[in-house]
């Protein structure tokens, strides 16, 4: 967004949208589901609320959680029920995105997938879908990154690499804006396999059609993805609670503020995991 704007994004804008809020008055824990659907269109009707034709999402078109204060409908507002810290809810929304795009993908136990994006989304990824009985393979192709990752790997077992020599796998996902990646995701997968196209790709990039063909000539399945449903978010605390100790392994570090700025070259170099802006101090 900061090097390339998005469709959904007008300016001026104060962004966030990974939540985690304390209601000042009762105390109560939430996380947000950033969007604000009309209930009312075909796609709200069939519940995929995130495909809604009038959809406003926090951070985008209205003010996020980087603002001192946000105004949101009741019904994005989503109680806390386990045990979590406030910091770990920033996962939520990312989770629910991941959750949302396998739920289509219909993994079923032993099946083998490749991941290509070794960023804080792809270990996410990886992390649902080895909780699903499946097989994750990572590639990442900054040797820092996976050096940084190292003890993610060793806690969940994930196998994070440069690069394989492996084929036929049953389902690819990208979870990087590369154009190089998805056609490896393509290239990589077995006749009838799955391809989750989960991350946008960098605008106006283009692709060889002879990788498009082996669509149809594997008879690859296409599954698009964008954003959560609120059943996801919600979905997303259970999966959270249960793997607070590997997702933290995710955290590279909880911030101030006043650190952002200071920062956000070295979040655009894509090196680091997960900041988190602690605001409870302000």
């Amino acid at each position: 967004m900061w090097q390339q704007g998005h469709r959904d994004l007008t300016m001026p804008r104060v962004p966030g949208h990974e939540i985690g809020a304390v209601d000042e008055q009762t105390g109560a824990l939430y996380t947000i589901w950033p969007g604000q659907s009309c209930g009312k269109c075909r796609y709200c009707r069939d519940n995929r609320e995130n495909l809604c034709d009038e959809i406003k999402i926090i951070g985008f078109h209205s003010d996020g959680g980087f603002s001192s204060q946000i105004s949101v409908p009741k019904n994005c507002l989503i109680p806390v029920e386990h045990d979590i810290a406030p910091q770990l809810l920033c996962f939520a929304e990312p989770v629910g995105c991941v959750l949302n795009a396998l739920s289509a993908a219909r993994i079923q136990e032993g099946e083998t997938i490749i991941i290509y994006g070794g960023g804080v989304i792809g270990m996410i990824a990886a992390l649902v879908c080895q909780n699903l009985g499946a097989v994750p393979l990572v590639i990442e192709n900054n040797e820092e990154k996976i050096t940084r990752l190292q003890a993610f790997s060793t806690e969940t077992g994930i196998i994070i690499c440069k690069d394989t020599r492996a084929s036929d796998f049953d389902l690819a996902i990208n979870t990087c804006n590369s154009p190089a990646a998805l056609g490896l995701c393509i290239t990589k997968l077995c006749k009838g396999g799955r391809l989750c196209y989960f991350s946008g790709l960098q605008k106006n990039s283009s692709m060889d059609s002879n990788l498009l063909n082996l669509i149809h000539y594997k008879e690859l399945q296409i599954i698009g993805s964008y954003g959560p449903k609120r059943e996801h978010m919600v979905a997303a605390l259970v999966f959270i609670a249960k793997q607070y100790a590997k997702l933290s392994l995710l955290i590279e570090k909880i911030i101030t503020p006043e650190d952002v700025p200071g920062l956000m070259q070295d979040v655009l170099s894509a090196r680091p995991l997960k900041y988190i802006i602690n605001f409870q101090e302000q």
